[in-house]
């Protein structure tokens, strides 16, 4: 699969993730240990991806709790798949642990696209190991004739205090040293209209904006800034569901019907709106 396959018909990029199950049940307050919980989150994607797929150019699914999304009737995207394990928490300075029963090679003959997901920083102990694990996922994916997706998910360090210069300076230095091990970059906003530039000069793939903690107006705003200065669209990760955590019973269980409602009226709408100002930035 190529990246038209996950574009707009504008030749924009509208991604949403479903393969953070782990995050989503600890937002609701779900033991994922308890099967009826499991069939509780897939019923959950399943459902929610029926309203919502329509309404972007591709998905992000893992083979675990959101495979059958691939298969939607309606779906007229294409789909991406996680290469990497799957947790609540993780540890930004580990190596990124590969699916034991999953990889490159279920990915191309399930007609998909690869996604791995990197916490990294230029400085860190590990980034000879995280920067070869790329290397040779590239590769393979070269290989087997698919695209890779990497997110690049930049930390601070736990001895330095956040500094928005120096985090431009650490981004832009991480997107060189991977722009030749991916086929498209999901990226942090870069905290400026100029840094969002550069970013741009400096590459010859695509990149996108990943949502993080902020609101949907401000996203939107970063949004715009981002595709003012050559982003190519948006993806969005666990950050996108945040708002159902709110939406629990007097017994603090999610309040399914709730949920459904939220997700055919606000989410659906938020995520038409987003679409249409990616595609509308060309």
């Amino acid at each position: 699969m190529n990246l038209p396959a996950i574009q707009t018909d504008k030749k924009q990029f509208a991604l949403l993730e479903y393969d953070h199950a782990p995050k989503m049940a600890e937002k609701l307050g779900l033991d994922l240990t308890v099967e009826s919980n499991v069939e509780k989150i897939k019923e959950f994607f399943l459902e929610s991806a029926k309203v919502l797929a329509p309404h972007t150019s591709g998905l992000v699914l893992d083979p675990i709790y959101s495979f059958d999304l691939s298969s939607l009737p309606q779906k007229k995207n294409g789909v991406l798949f996680r290469l990497t394990t799957l947790h609540a928490e993780v540890d930004p300075l580990a190596v990124p642990i590969l699916l034991p029963d999953w990889g490159v090679d279920d990915t191309a003959n399930n007609y998909g696209m690869a996604k791995i997901e990197l916490y990294y920083h230029p400085a860190e102990e590990k980034a000879l190991q995280k920067k070869q694990l790329l290397a040779d996922l590239f590769d393979y994916c070269q290989y087997r004739q698919i695209k890779l997706l990497v997110k690049l998910m930049l930390y601070t360090p736990a001895d330095q205090e956040f500094d928005e210069a120096q985090f431009q300076v650490d981004q832009l230095q991480a997107v060189q040293e991977f722009r030749k091990s991916a086929d498209i970059l999901a990226l942090q906003y870069p905290l400026g209209p100029l840094a969002a530039a550069t970013l741009t000069a400096d590459l010859d793939i695509p990149w996108l904006l990943l949502t993080q903690s902020q609101t949907h107006d401000q996203f939107k705003q970063d949004l715009r800034i981002c595709l003012e200065n050559g982003a190519a669209g948006y993806m969005l990760d666990a950050c996108f569901w945040q708002d159902l955590q709110e939406l629990k019973t007097k017994h603090k269980a999610p309040d399914w019907e709730k949920i459904e409602q939220f997700v055919q009226t606000e989410l659906r709408d938020r995520l038409i709106e987003l679409t249409r100002i990616t595609d509308e930035a060309l």
